[in-house]
């Protein structure tokens, strides 16, 4: 028989790559900008450095049948439901746990993503099939579950939502800190880092900002505003916003 339950109770891939690594970057990008300043290093770096290392050990996880399966890097780990002693959501939003008989490093428990794109699915459910097989009760599955493809009309609405958020993120970020990206000198690294430094702090201003929005733009209508698409109009709203700020300083 079919495991239905794995098509649809997962961490959904473009909220794992939104929470674990585009946020790990961003934070390591600014902990590497401030600490140029000493007055930074203790007071802001020190917790960037942390939130970025969190973000990457946070884990996908994949709920079966009779296992869950979770992975923080590249190798999936099957554990048993009787073998798990908790599952919660946690006050992080985005994210969830479960705690094992055992210590889980480096937290004690593991934590995984259950972000999702916008409006696609319930985040909550994951946690909830998972507390159901842990207490060996069954959970109600429709006929089938995976999720059904989204409808380009849909889709274009996401993307646009999501570029209007980029916006705005892009505005907080600056606003936060004024100067917003930090700039960092490629001076002392080895030549591959730094190349991908120049090309990091350049993307988003101009002119070569244009650049990348074209690339995005391009992509976008490429996958015909799939589901995976909103994380691109994101990115695209941030660099365009960055872009202008950018020009106007």
């Amino acid at each position: 028989m079919r495991d239905l339950a794995g098509y649809r109770f997962r961490s959904h891939p473009q909220g794992v790559i939104l929470f674990k690594y585009w946020q790990a970057l961003i934070a390591f990008a600014m902990a590497i900008g401030l600490g140029m300043d000493p007055p930074f290093r203790i007071v802001v770096v020190v917790p960037l450095v942390l939130w970025a290392i969190f973000c990457l050990t946070a884990a996908e996880v994949r709920a079966h049948d009779h296992v869950l399966e979770y992975r923080r890097f590249l190798k999936w780990t099957q554990i048993p439901y009787e073998h798990i002693r908790q599952c919660k959501n946690s006050w992080i939003p985005g994210l969830a746990y479960f705690r094992l008989a055992r210590f889980a490093p480096p937290w004690g428990k593991i934590y995984f993503v259950i972000a999702r794109p916008l409006f696609t699915g319930n985040p909550k459910e994951l946690v909830a099939f998972i507390d159901a097989r842990i207490a060996g009760r069954e959970f109600p599955l429709a006929p089938d579950a995976r999720e059904a493809p989204e409808d380009k009309g849909k889709g274009a609405r996401h993307c646009a939502l999501a570029f209007v958020v980029g916006i705005l993120y892009s505005f907080m970020l600056n606003y936060l800190f004024p100067n917003f990206p930090p700039q960092i000198s490629s001076e002392g690294y080895p030549r591959l880092l730094a190349v991908i430094i120049y090309i990091w702090q350049r993307a988003a201003t101009w002119p070569w900002g244009i650049v990348t929005a074209v690339l995005l733009v391009g992509l976008i209508l490429r996958e015909r505003f799939a589901k995976r698409t909103w994380i691109l109009a994101w990115v695209l709203g941030a660099v365009l916003t960055q872009m202008a700020i950018s020009a106007i300083r």
